[in-house]
């Protein structure tokens, strides 16, 4: 299996992960713990959640 760290492992569009840099939003964004329980567990840690998802997951919480 070839994982491309630039798509969502969720929704598999690009995630527009900054990684590398430590203000990106996936660094300082809070992730619902039921976005992680969405990820297979073989790209578990190995791609980052686009912001949409955790947007929408966000929003669903709070609503």
């Amino acid at each position: 299996m070839v994982i491309d760290e630039n798509k969502c492992p969720i929704c598999g569009h690009y995630n527009a992960c900054g990684r590398n840099d430590p203000s990106c939003w996936c660094v300082t964004k809070e992730i619902p713990k039921s976005l992680f329980e969405q990820i297979p567990p073989q790209l578990l840690h190995k791609q980052c959640i686009c912001l949409k998802c955790i947007d929408e997951a966000t929003k669903n919480i709070e609503d």
